[in-house]
């Protein structure tokens, strides 16, 4: 499916998967505005007049680290925006070596906290949202554990958690296309430097490295025969799992990529991202439809948990 039609789609399945009070949030004086955070540019979509402070999304668009922008977000923004939440959707320098992306997130953070009270922005109820290569940017922010970034919650879309796993599958003699794409990709992201070379440059790259005790939950959504495997979401729930950090790895009939799940996956990602900023008193084990180290393949009907 073309990525723009699967975008206004998923935003239409979005739509529909509101109640009667999610669209009573929805406010008709938000402002949507472009601003230069350093780096690259965001797309703030914020409600001004907002009675007090409310949560945050920043959203971080695929493409391989090397192209895409923020656009292909747009839609999604939105929808976020509609539902309540102060929404930053972001672009990054593309075709930088690692770990300069990252630090265009963090700069992008610590950007919008510096004008929290301008944006009505809770920075205490951040979630993070990347598909693709922003998955792995925003999963690997996630568990950088860098003090003063406090996030209630990670969705990733189809992220390429492990640059080095993409590298050595786009090594195989049997790789695909994508596989040799994948790659090349984190070829260039790792400094145009091989892993036996650059050790320490690969293992920063796999969120999974710094997976600790105050990692923030995580959703992780894949097809089940899509080029980016579910595996890598697998070992990050497990890294995550070791420390008593609720990760669940969803996979979903079919092929799609990344943006691509959304129709099916938009009402477990908006219960996932309502539950973490509503600041439960029950405990972030029932955080909705998150579990610790849970992999829940839904094409083959298969749940079980990692250990």
């Amino acid at each position: 499916m073309p990525k723009r039609i699967a975008a206004i789609f998923c935003a239409v399945i979005m739509a529909f998967s509101m109640t009667p009070s999610d669209s009573a949030m929805a406010s008709t004086s938000r402002q949507e505005r472009s601003f230069n955070y350093g780096p690259a540019e965001l797309t703030a979509i914020w409600h001004p007049l907002s009675s007090g402070r409310r949560p945050v999304v920043i959203m971080v668009h695929g493409g391989g680290w090397r192209r895409g922008t923020r656009e292909s977000l747009n839609y999604h923004a939105r929808f976020m925006a509609d539902r309540g939440y102060q929404v930053f959707n972001l672009d990054y320098r593309l075709k930088v070596p690692w770990p300069a992306p990252r630090d265009d997130i963090a700069a992008a953070y610590d950007w919008i906290a510096a004008r929290a009270g301008y944006f009505a922005a809770d920075m205490s109820d951040v979630v993070l949202f990347g598909e693709s290569a922003g998955g792995q940017l925003v999963t690997n922010l996630g568990t950088l554990g860098q003090a003063g970034y406090v996030f209630r919650g990670v969705v990733g879309m189809s992220p390429v958690a492990d640059p080095e796993m993409a590298y050595e599958d786009g090594m195989k003699t049997d790789s695909s296309d994508h596989d040799k794409v994948l790659r090349d990709a984190a070829f260039i992201l790792a400094g145009e430097c091989e892993p036996v070379a650059c050790p320490d440059t690969w293992r920063s790259m796999a969120s999974k490295t710094n997976a600790g005790a105050g990692d923030p939950p995580m959703l992780l959504i894949h097809s089940a025969d899509e080029w980016v495997p579910p595996k890598h979401s697998e070992e990050l729930c497990a890294a995550l799992a070791r420390y008593g950090v609720p990760c669940t790895v969803k996979v979903y009939p079919g092929s799609d990529h990344a943006m691509g799940v959304c129709n099916q996956s938009a009402g477990d990602v908006m219960s996932f991202i309502d539950s973490v900023t509503a600041n439960s008193p029950e405990g972030p084990a029932l955080i909705a439809g998150v579990h610790l180290g849970a992999v829940i393949n839904i094409s083959a009907g298969i749940s079980h948990t990692m250990q």
